[in-house]
């Protein structure tokens, strides 16, 4: 059975099992959903047979994420081309991503390429260190910080962010950054980010050049992570397979690795000729 819902809350109140069977993987669902009075910047739906359940949501220009069981990709599929609900890019798991392409494929056409490989990390138990220099952000910072945003999307995103939306953004997120001064301004940030009652991410992580190799993102990540656990909530962050430096650094401080997370990009048959 297809199934599309007309706001993201209904999505939310039907799906909420499912969707706290394996939160780090359905991480994205609830933030974007929140998102959706109503389906007029995306979709969400649902396929299921007895017991399998598949859920997809797409919000803006963000990536279409899947979760479920692969098995009903093809059902998924056919419901996406009949409803006419399109895609640029899907963020999965590599098993779902791997059986979903194909399916849609051989009915919309198209091809795919891999746009990041990433892995999910979290962490239960915290190798602590001394965050004595570390504090958290005040409303006076918020425009120090949406600049040290830019080029965190830059270097660790490969996304170009003007400051002035970035300032929009943070707006209102005093005291959840964790950061280090020196010399009179913020030199090393981490940021507390998609928070739901069971979960929580660190994302931001970004050092001034010219102050990187003195242990400060050991610092705010130490902070923000300890501060997670004390809220009763498990710290998660996504890492980048291809960055052996941050990898290491967040193993240091006691993350794991939980589950590997793709982002592949549709293109459209018109475009593949």
């Amino acid at each position: 059975m297809f199934r599309s819902y007309r706001t993201g809350q209904e999505f939310l109140e039907e799906n909420e099992k499912i969707l706290g069977e394996r939160p780090l993987e359905a991480c994205f669902f609830a933030g974007n959903a929140k998102g959706m009075p109503d389906m007029s910047q995306g979709f969400a739906v649902k396929v299921s047979d007895g017991e399998r359940v598949l859920l997809a949501i797409r919000f803006r220009d963000f990536p279409m994420v899947l979760y479920g069981d692969e098995a009903l990709c093809a059902e998924l599929a056919a419901g996406l081309v009949e409803n006419d609900l399109h895609f640029g890019a899907v963020l999965a798991n590599p098993m779902l991503t791997d059986a979903f392409f194909p399916c849609y494929e051989a009915l919309a056409g198209g091809s795919h390429r891999l746009k990041e490989a990433m892995d999910i990390m979290k962490c239960e138990r915290l190798n602590d260190t001394d965050t004595a220099a570390v504090e958290l952000s005040a409303p006076g910072d918020t425009e120090e910080l949406a600049g040290l945003l830019v080029p965190f999307y830059r270097e660790a995103l490969g996304e170009h962010r003007e400051a002035s939306s970035l300032l929009e953004e943070i707006r209102g997120e005093a005291g959840r950054f964790a950061l280090v001064r020196r010399e009179g301004k913020i030199v090393s940030i981490a940021w507390r980010v998609r928070e739901s009652d069971e979960t929580c991410a660190i994302s931001g992580v970004y050092t001034r050049e010219e102050y990187r190799g003195q242990g400060l993102a050991r610092q705010t990540v130490t902070c923000l992570t300890k501060q997670i656990l004390a809220d009763g909530k498990l710290p998660y962050l996504f890492v980048d397979k291809a960055n052996p430096i941050s990898n290491h650094l967040y193993r240091s401080i006691g993350y794991i690795y939980d589950v590997p997370q793709i982002e592949t990009a549709y293109i459209p048959a018109t475009q593949s000729d």
